[in-house]
């Protein structure tokens, strides 16, 4: 399928697509309602005419008949990544709750939050503490929620002591949101050359131990 430029919608026809979307979630329960309206609502124009590309893809089928986390993962969509390994992908909410709003993908499609491993909310918890360390945020909230059919889980760093229940989802641009992946993404580079080296250390005493108690054992006639 031809690539769709900016410039092939008018501005009145981007405000029509955003009004069907709309009309669209209406049926869906209140709450996946609610929050999709959001996304909607906050969308820049530029990720409305991604998302109806790949929407038009999944209709017609092919290599883009994926779930948008499914291609996020894959890294056929453009996002702010922070961390990743064979199991989960993490990205930097586009909408984001609150500065640091990261989201869990797990890179097998998974449509319901029950489905979620154990592992990955270790790893929830583990990049958890280090956005509330790198951010200096007051807590952090780790929910899920199944987004488009897709389980992810969703990592909310409080600040001022706001609750959750009062964040409002907001627009920001793609500068703020490489800017912080950029903190978090080197602050887990550090961390895990750190704790390379710890380990390297602790295998090299390891080893120097066992080289000692074999030339003392040497020694006994």
């Amino acid at each position: 399928m031809p690539e769709t430029s900016e410039t092939e919608f008018s501005g009145e026809q981007l405000e029509q697509i955003r009004k069907n979307l709309l009309q669209q979630i209406e049926s869906m329960p209140p709450e996946k309602a609610d929050e999709l309206r959001e996304q909607i609502e906050s969308m820049p124009d530029s990720d409305l005419i991604e998302f109806v590309k790949k929407n038009t893809a999944m209709q017609q089928g092919g290599e883009g008949g994926q779930c948008i986390f499914c291609l996020i993962s894959e890294g056929k969509v453009e996002s702010s990544r922070i961390y990743e390994d064979s199991e989960i992908v993490s990205v930097l909410d586009i909408n984001p709750m609150s500065r640091g709003h990261a989201l869990i993908i797990p890179k097998e499609h998974i449509s319901e939050t029950e489905q979620l491993k154990a592992s990955m909310f270790e790893k929830a918890r583990m990049l958890a503490g280090m956005l509330k360390k790198e951010l200096k945020a007051d807590s952090i909230e780790i929910l899920t929620s199944s987004r488009l059919g897709h389980a992810i889980i969703n990592i909310i760093p409080a600040y001022n002591n706001i609750p959750s229940f009062d964040f409002k989802r907001q627009k920001i641009s793609k500068e703020d949101l490489k800017n912080t992946a950029d903190i978090l993404a080197g602050a887990l580079k550090d961390s895990e050359e750190k704790s390379q080296e710890n380990a390297e250390k602790e295998q090299k005493a390891k080893a120097s131990e066992e080289v000692k108690n074999i030339r003392i054992k040497r020694r006994i006639p």
